[in-house]
């Protein structure tokens, strides 16, 4: 975990209906790539990610904070 984003967790990998996000950063973008490099899904402030209808794959989800601090997770989709 990066320590400047050490309150962010995601869970439910591998993922099969939905991705969830749980943090106590108030304002944040979230990016969720595919391995192939497509840009799979983008939010702000986003708790749940409905992820039934994507392809199954290896995913990349970047949230990024209001002080333009990140970090990357991996999750397979199933």
């Amino acid at each position: 975990i990066n320590p400047s984003l050490p309150d962010v967790k995601i869970y439910q990998n591998p993922a099969r209906d939905e991705i969830i996000i749980t943090t106590e950063l108030k304002d944040y973008q979230l990016e969720v790539f595919h391995s192939s490099g497509w840009l799979q899904y983008q939010g702000k402030e986003i708790n749940q990610i409905d992820s039934k209808s994507w392809p199954v794959g290896l995913y990349l989800i970047r949230v990024v904070n209001q002080d333009g601090n990140s970090n990357t997770w991996k999750i397979l989709k199933q």
